[in-house]
């Protein structure tokens, strides 16, 4: 390398630390709005929904004899309805199905809505839907919160699972965005 290169080369690795050096005091906004967040995030096992009937006795007979249990039962783990609202405006309405190839792993939720600065009135509901004539299962199928929330510029109100009482409760401490 000759000497110019070697001077080039040094003069732009300097260049670079200098313009790296000042690129990090560049102040950095995660939002570009002036909004709060409540930020919703529960993970939950959820609950199996069984449907078992008894077999009849001709259709026992054609099963071979490991297979003869004279109870049927289908079980698949439910899925969940998610409802929340702000200030008596629907902000969210989904069903949550369970993930993975079979739909047997645990439901995550994550979600993050905008809220403008202010006081707003949230109400969440989270249930398990049942198919049709099967009874409710052990567990549970239904959690709720239901509050007055206070938003600042740039706060998050989380929203989460509380595992004793197996419902939502409002994390108190302060999160980081």
């Amino acid at each position: 390398m000759t000497p110019l290169r070697k001077g080039v080369a040094g003069i732009v690795a300097v260049g670079l630390t200098v313009a790296t050096a000042a690129l990090s005091r560049v102040p950095l906004s995660f939002s570009a709005d002036d909004q709060g967040q409540l930020r919703l995030s529960w993970r939950v096992e959820g609950v199996t929904a069984e449907a078992c009937r008894t077999l009849p006795e001709e259709e026992l007979a054609r099963l071979p004899a490991h297979m003869r249990n004279p109870k049927a039962c289908i079980g698949v783990i439910a899925s969940y309805h998610l409802q929340v609202t702000v200030d008596g405006a629907t902000a969210v309405q989904d069903t949550i199905r369970p993930p993975g190839a079979r739909g047997d792993r645990p439901i995550t939720v994550l979600r993050e809505l905008p809220l403008a600065p202010g006081r707003h009135r949230v109400s969440v509901r989270f249930d398990a839907l049942l198919p049709e004539g099967v009874p409710a299962p052990e567990g549970v199928t239904s959690m709720a919160w239901e509050g007055a929330v206070d938003v600042g510029r740039g706060d998050v109100v989380l929203l989460t699972l509380d595992d004793r009482a197996r419902n939502l409760v409002r994390q108190e401490r302060p999160v980081l965005p």
